[in-house]
């Protein structure tokens, strides 16, 4: 069965992202399933410059907020990051929450970064299967 839901968020501003603190750098509001048995596929892309000494990237993706639950994590990543450089990574994952409703966040965080990294563009989608 297809996709019964869509919920899409977009950023094409810059944002910093402190050294290796966890940053959230997305969030889609409202994203809901109704029936116990829905998956949510999520599927994002992230194009962002490393700051000065970063060897790795943590991706993930949590309900609510920075400090919800994380439903998504992919990494430390250290294939194709280097210091002070610009790459755009994929971030792909699902959740079944049963019936649920609320807020899903797109989070950042790197290893050694002793300066700022800067994301340049984000986008963050939901998908719900029937």
């Amino acid at each position: 069965m297809g996709s019964i839901a869509n919920f899409t968020t977009t950023a094409i501003t810059a944002t910093t992202v402190v050294t290796t603190a966890e940053t959230v750098i997305a969030t889609l509001n409202n994203v809901s399933t109704s029936l116990p048995g829905q998956v949510i596929r999520f599927d994002s892309q992230c194009d962002l410059t490393t700051g000065t000494l970063a060897t790795a990237i943590t991706w993930r993706i949590r309900r609510t907020s920075l400090t919800g639950t994380a439903v998504v994590t992919l990494g430390p990543t250290v294939s194709g990051v280097a210091a002070s450089s610009r790459g755009t990574y994929d971030i792909e994952g699902t959740d079944a929450p049963g019936e649920s409703s609320g807020p899903y966040v797109l989070t950042v965080a790197f290893t050694g970064a002793t300066t700022n990294a800067t994301i340049n563009a984000v986008i963050l989608q939901a998908n719900i299967g029937g």
